[in-house]
């Protein structure tokens, strides 16, 4: 099976039950449900199954010993929860993932590639132009 890729950005608005709606062209690659991560900043990230299966197996090919492997299996499993696509094409945040993400109503997806990011519009209005500037520096020392 290819692995999905994911671009652009998507306002959206939680509904009442703290339900996200994923956008339509990216539904059908979360047909058997997927897994949102508690991300290391404030926001979160949606994976399919097979994403975090393959992001979490690059993560511990770079895991240099045991200690480092074990603590990365246990990131991704404590920190990580399964969700299922209701009929409207919506998953479930839970209060907790709310939190974490400092997320009340408002929320910006954008693609990462191999998963969504989910974020507050606060934190990505401080992300966005950080990355736009490190980028070009990180491409500039490559060259």
């Amino acid at each position: 099976m290819t692995e999905s890729r994911f671009r652009g950005e998507y306002p959206y608005n939680l509904d009442d039950r703290g339900r996200l709606v994923v956008p339509a062209r990216f539904r059908d690659a979360f047909h058997a449900g997927g897994v949102v991560v508690m991300w290391f900043n404030p926001s979160l990230a949606l994976f399919t199954q097979e994403g975090l299966d393959n992001h979490v197996a690059a993560a511990m090919a770079k895991a240099t010993n045991t200690m480092d492997r074990l603590e990365i299996e246990e990131f991704f499993n404590s920190q990580s929860y399964d969700v299922e696509l209701d009929k409207q094409g919506r998953i479930l945040l839970s209060s907790e993932m709310k939190s974490h993400a400092e997320i009340q109503q408002a929320v910006m997806l954008t693609g990462n590639g191999s998963h969504i990011r989910i974020w507050s519009p606060v934190m990505w209005a401080t992300q966005r132009p950080q990355l736009r500037t490190r980028v070009p520096e990180i491409l500039g020392r490559s060259q």
